[in-house]
């Protein structure tokens, strides 16, 4: 995600292109180029999410996740019953502020392992 200023909600997508029709998600990770601090009111929360679907998030609010500092790749929890994902599908990564929230320049990395076909 490219920088987005702190106060500015975004949402970027980007189609998965697999070599077979379907594929399990087994890492997410997110690496930030600025850190956001852990804030209790002006926090930022990064989703990667396939259409309305959260597969995996991070929350700088203080009592969530806490502070992404910059450089260092946070893996992301997987949502229970959402790692699987089909050729076509759309995966986007929003940004939600609330308060002032941080601003945020991240790379999310996910990484997939082809499923069989049935």
């Amino acid at each position: 995600m490219p920088n987005v200023a702190a106060g500015t909600d975004e949402e970027r997508y980007t189609v998965v292109e697999l070599p077979s029709p379907k594929a399990r998600i087994v890492a997410v990770s997110l690496v930030v180029d600025a850190t956001a601090t852990a804030h209790a009111s002006n926090y930022t929360d990064l989703a990667l999410q396939n259409g309305a679907t959260v597969i995996a998030s991070h929350s700088t609010a203080t009592g969530g996740d806490g502070t992404l500092t910059a450089g260092t790749a946070v893996p992301l929890s997987i949502v229970a019953g959402t790692d699987v994902v089909a050729d076509g599908d759309v995966l986007s990564l929003t940004k939600t502020d609330s308060g002032t929230g941080v601003a945020a320049q991240s790379t999310v990395t996910v990484l997939f392992e082809e499923q069989p076909l049935p």
